[in-house]
């Protein structure tokens, strides 16, 4: 999770809901990572709902062009479905899609006093709760960003046996 501050604390969510599922999922390989099933659902379906429980005001979920996340979550009008531009494939171009959309929803006097919260798509066990902690936690910390991560060894721990991408 990154953590971007702004002068007032009014939180939108930016949930990065790109790329492609692992080659290890099996039968899934390949095919959109939001919509890759957990329990019968979309992982990205878990954390839309846990944000839509917290005290983001909006949410904004960036996906890939021609997937289909309208027909896959059950968004309520917190939620903005933004379909990236094709051949729009990075992450950063993927934010940078999803922070123009955010811009021309809001304004630029109302975009400068918000503060947005960046959150991956593959993380079904987050709760609204914890959401609204992070939120308390990162007004409370004087930076511009504030990056969240669970330490490797908590996840290998976690589900042993499985292996984990990193970050550096």
């Amino acid at each position: 999770w990154i953590f971007v501050a702004a002068p007032v604390v009014t939180l939108a969510a930016i949930v990065l809901a790109g790329d492609r599922i692992h080659p290890a999922f099996g039968d899934q390989a390949n095919g959109p990572k939001p919509l890759l099933s957990v329990k019968g659902r979309p992982i990205v379906d878990f954390v839309v709902r846990a944000l839509e429980q917290s005290n983001a005001d909006r949410i904004f979920v960036s996906h890939d062009f021609g997937v289909d996340l309208c027909g896959a979550l059950s968004p309520t009008q917190k939620t903005v479905l933004i379909q990236r531009t094709e051949g729009c494939t990075s992450l950063s171009e993927g934010l940078f899609h999803a922070l123009r959309t955010a811009a021309a929803h809001y304004g630029v006097e109302d975009l400068v006093r918000r503060r947005f919260l960046l959150v991956p798509c593959d993380i079904p066990q987050v709760t609204g709760e914890s959401f609204d902690q992070l939120i308390r936690d990162a007004q409370c910390v004087d930076a511009d960003v504030i990056f969240a991560i669970t330490p490797r060894l908590r996840l290998e721990e976690r589900f042993p046996g499985k292996r984990f991408a990193g970050f550096f």
